[in-house]
């Protein structure tokens, strides 16, 4: 579920098509840096400028896909909620057997007995 949801997912869509004018943007960069290359191999100034450039647009695409994941799982999960309490339901999990709750109601939350629980147990070992 949680990657149907993710990859099917029109905010994921639109955010990508954003990733991507900026990674079109840096390979054109790069480009125009590597075509003065071409033309100057030995150019230490110019060798060096490509790399650093590399570096920086690797670096702002990391960064701004990490981000837009975050802000995709978020859009994502706050949508979750609402369809879990529109349709009434207890539970939503994530497929494949992972673990992964994406949606409880807040009557489920059996934290406070399992903490009773736990301490319990952790007491009776000492």
């Amino acid at each position: 579920m949680n990657k149907t949801l993710f990859e099917n997912f029109k905010g994921k869509k639109f955010l990508e098509e954003k990733l991507n004018k900026v990674k079109d943007r840096n390979k054109h960069k790069l480009d125009s840096i590597e075509s003065i290359l071409e033309l100057d191999p030995k150019n230490a100034y110019t060798l060096n400028s490509y790399q650093e450039t590399a570096r920086a647009c690797q670096l702002e695409e990391q960064q701004l896909s990490d981000q837009y994941t975050a802000e995709i799982w978020k859009q994502i999960n706050s949508y979750l909620i609402e369809f879990g309490k529109e349709n009434n339901y207890d539970f939503i999990l994530g497929a494949k057997g992972d673990g992964n709750l994406m949606y409880a109601n807040d009557q489920s939350d059996v934290t406070e007995d399992a903490l009773i629980y736990i301490n319990s147990r952790y007491d009776g070992v000492k």
